[in-house]
Parts: C-alpha cells; structure tokens; sequence
C-alpha cells in the first residue's frame, strides 16, 4: 500500500477502539496501542502477500468465521446477565422494540433492563426483526460480519479479504467486544457500509436492471434508517449519481431516497411524537452548545464539507470516492465529539 493509505487504514483501525483500550489497560496501553496496530498491518501485509497464492487458502474464511462464532457462543451468554457494568442493553432494545412492534404496540414505550430508552431507528428494528424471531437480536452481528466477509473475498480475493477481517477484529478490539457483548455498533456500520456499496454497484452500470437499481435504493434507505448520523450518507450517494447521470437523475433518485427513508421513520414519529426516543440522539452534539454556540449545526455542516471534499478528492474513482466521503464525514462527527468532550472534561476524553 501507499503510505498515505496505510496510515489511513491505521487511523481506521484504531481511533474506535480507544476508549476500550484505555478502559482496560489504562494510558500505558493507550500510549502502546497505537504501535500495536501498526506491527499487526504490516504482518497482515506480509502474510497477504505470502499466502494469497496458496492452495489452503479455502481454508481462511472458515477459520475467520469459526473464530468469531466460538467466540460469540461462549462470551455472549456470560456478558448477556442483565447486570449493570456487564455486557449491554443494546440486544435488550432491539428485542423488546422487536416484540413490541410484532404485538402491534408502540416500539418505544418500553424500557431497557438499565432504564435507557430505545433509540433505534425504525430501519434497524425491521433489520433487526428475522433474528429476535430466531431467539435474540445479537444474532444479527454473526450475520452481517459473514455477509461483509463474502463481499472482502469478493472484492479482495479470498485470502487478502479474509486477512483484513481478520485484522480489524485485532487490531479494533472494539469490534469484537461488540460482537460479543450483542451491541450493534457492528452490525449498523457494515450492514450501512454493505448496503452502500450495493447502492453503488447497482447505479455504477447501464446494464443493471430497473429492479435492481431501486432495490439498492430501498436497501440503502433501510440501512441509513438506523441512526441519524447516517443521514449525512446522503450526500456522497447524490456526489456519485450527479457524476455518473447529471443532475436531473441525481435529484430523481435522492428524491426516492429521501421518500423511502420517510416512509419508514416518520409514521412511528407521528404515532407519538413526543415519545419518538430515536430523536434523543440530537442530544449527543447539542449538549455542546453551552462550550460551542449552534455546536449541532457546526458539526453537522463540518461533516458535510468534509464529506464533499472527501468525494473531490477521489471524484476520478467515484465508487472510492463515495466510500472515501461516506467514512470521512462520520469520522469528523465522532472526532469533533471527542474533542469538545475533552475541552469541556478538561482531561482526554475517549468516550463519546
């Protein structure tokens, strides 16, 4: 790789899983873990060029799934004890949301056994719905890691795509704590990501179908229906179609976006607008406005700019410019929160 790419792959892997570093291993292990995730790129660059050839390499992907599901069926029911400080309450929402809405009730009356409200958007109970049916929701990580896994090899080829799931889930031991502890942090930025890529892929040919296209589309809408944040997936998705089609297709087709993601959000809003929990999220930027004036409007317009010259930078490949605008306008939302957090804790603040 590029150094410029590897330092970006570097950054990626481990800027999430800060706070979990520093949580269990304290400042030392922060200051360490930076390092850690450098020598684990460049193994797994060795190792991709080693073995990419060899004929065991049918063997890789059920080694990366058999690793992550022993892993998920021993830990998962230890973490999952409705205990304070132990696991998480994330498997409890989507599974009480779920049943609720299975039993023609209101997804967002209930409480979590830790007293949080369910702030889930409607798109992710609906994605979330197949595996509470299959007995819990904290299923649905095993699936979409899988689902992205086939699309690494895909993209990758089956060595190079299984060594880089292997590497984020090393290198970012948040994603397995995820994982593991039935949080969705996993499942709502692959499936996001996956569904992305699904989007661009349809719109990328002339020769793909009608169905095909607006499939993407409504993929697409469903995935972004999960967290507010991923509204700002939008705008990279409009970048490529103006590129690709002009800007009377671009308009047509982000038009549908926007009326999909409608359809599926605001009927639960209006059933109780004043108990729609899901607009809470607001609340983790706008608590910054006593420190930073319209801090929601700055963040939310900075990630936007960031993602429009992200596109621009790339705009040459519009699909990496698409994922490249799509990451970097989440990232800048997580880092701006991170630093004013710091600013107003007057101490490094790794938790946002």
């Amino acid at each position: 790789m590029l150094h410029a790419y590897r330092a970006l792959l570097c950054f990626s892997l481990a800027f999430p899983s800060l706070d979990l570093v520093r949580k269990y291993g304290g400042d030392v292990a922060l200051g360490l873990y930076p390092f850690v995730v450098i020598v684990l790129v460049l193994l797994a660059e060795r190792a991709a060029q080693r073995f990419a050839a060899t004929d065991s390499s049918r063997w890789w992907p059920l080694l990366a799934v058999a690793v992550l599901t022993v892993a998920f069926v021993v830990v998962f029911p230890i973490a999952d004890v409705q205990v304070a400080g132990r696991g998480s309450d994330t498997d409890d929402a989507y599974d009480l949301a779920v049943r609720a809405v299975l039993d023609g009730r209101y997804p967002y009356a209930d409480l979590t056994y830790l007293g949080n409200r369910i702030h889930h958007l409607p798109g992710s109970l609906l994605l979330a719905m197949p595996f509470v049916l299959l007995g819990t929701s904290a299923l649905q990580n095993l699936f979409w890691v899988a689902v992205y896994l086939v699309v690494l090899m895909k993209l990758l080829g089956r060595v190079r795509g299984t060594l880089l799931l292997l590497l984020q889930f090393a290198a970012s031991p948040v994603l397995l704590h995820q994982v593991v502890t039935g949080s969705d942090g996993v499942m709502s930025g692959v499936s996001t990501l996956l569904g992305m890529l699904a989007f661009l892929h349809a719109w990328s040919s002339a020769q793909t179908s009608s169905i095909a296209r607006w499939g993407s589309c409504l993929l697409l809408a469903l995935v972004l229906s999960n967290r507010l944040n991923f509204a700002l997936v939008l705008i990279p998705a409009a970048l490529f179609l103006w590129q690709q089609y002009g800007t009377a297709l671009a308009a047509r087709v982000t038009a549908v976006l926007l009326g999909l993601v409608a359809i599926i959000n605001v009927p639960f809003y209006l059933a109780d607008p004043a108990g729609f929990a899901p607009l809470e999220g607001m609340n983790r930027i706008s608590r910054f406005e006593s420190l930073l004036p319209h801090a929601s409007l700055l963040m939310i317009g900075a990630a936007a700019a960031v993602s429009v010259v992200s596109w621009w930078y790339l705009r040459a490949r519009p699909t990496a410019a698409a994922l490249l605008a799509m990451g970097a306008g989440q990232c800048l939302l997580v880092a701006a929160g991170l630093l004013l957090s710091s600013l107003a804790d007057g101490t490094l603040n790794t938790l946002y």
